[in-house]
């Protein structure tokens, strides 16, 4: 079976090396010039009619020697929400329980005008779509003891937005932020945070900004794929999420 889908292309002057982070994953291929990309510490070239697979949510570095023209090939995004019109007319593009080959002939040409040596397939298998506002009453914390550094553990159920993570979630004690470093774990499953100075016993509490959201667009009391957006739009602003737990000493339950 075919999937309607569209195709594009974009040309890009000469530019210095910049930060490109994308909010999922995304297939980066230069049909005419190369790209000298950067990450983790690694850098190469991607030549024409060569991909990088980036993803997302880690930053890499690009830099563009001379003018380049890229390509892409996405999915009516119309599609993707119910209530849209191309979803309502040919529902969503992908079904669940199924799987899709992509396909790219040797007939298609690369920036020479030459066909590909061999043709390309790449089976997808699809998952159910995840149409359910994020619950932090599923999230699982593990505490440290107090008198150290040890990090405090935020468990998901499923990934969330990396981005987000970084900067809608944090440690709070008597109404201050807690100083400390963050990082995430475990495919976006896991939020870790480590605090600049040794735990105090006592409690404090986990916030998470009502923008928090999963790569699905769900946010916290609020899907994404709602029946009636009237009476959200009338309803009152999402709020944060306040989870408290306590900071025991070393030794105690």
């Amino acid at each position: 079976m075919r999937r309607e889908a569209f195709a594009f292309a974009r040309d890009f002057a000469a530019a210095p090396t910049s930060e490109l982070c994308v909010d999922r994953h995304y297939l980066l291929c230069a049909s005419r010039g190369a790209l000298r990309l950067e990450a983790r510490g690694k850098s190469w070239v991607l030549p024409p009619a060569r991909a990088a697979l980036i993803a997302a949510r880690e930053p890499i570095q690009i830099a563009i020697p001379h003018p380049v023209t890229t390509s892409s090939v996405l999915f009516d995004p119309g599609r993707v929400k119910e209530g849209i019109l191309p979803n309502q007319q040919m529902g969503r593009a992908l079904a669940a329980g199924h799987s899709y080959t992509l396909l790219i002939s040797r007939q298609f040409q690369d920036a020479n005008g030459l066909p590909l040596a061999s043709e390309y397939r790449h089976t997808l298998h699809v998952g159910r779509a995840r149409t359910d506002a994020l619950s932090p009453a599923a999230w699982h914390l593990t505490t440290p003891a107090a008198g150290g550094r040890e990090p405090l553990t935020v468990t998901f159920p499923a990934p969330l937005d990396r981005g987000l993570m970084m900067r809608a979630i944090g440690v709070h004690s008597g109404g201050a932020a807690v100083p400390g470093e963050i990082r995430t774990e475990r495919g976006e499953t896991a939020w870790v945070f480590t605090p600049d100075a040794p735990w105090r016993a006592g409690g404090y509490d986990l916030l998470a900004l009502s923008i928090l959201e999963d790569p699905a667009g769900n946010r916290i009391g609020r899907a994404f794929e709602i029946e009636n957006a009237e009476s959200v739009d009338k309803g009152p602003d999402a709020q944060p999420a306040h989870i408290p737990f306590t900071v025991r000493d070393r030794g105690t339950n």
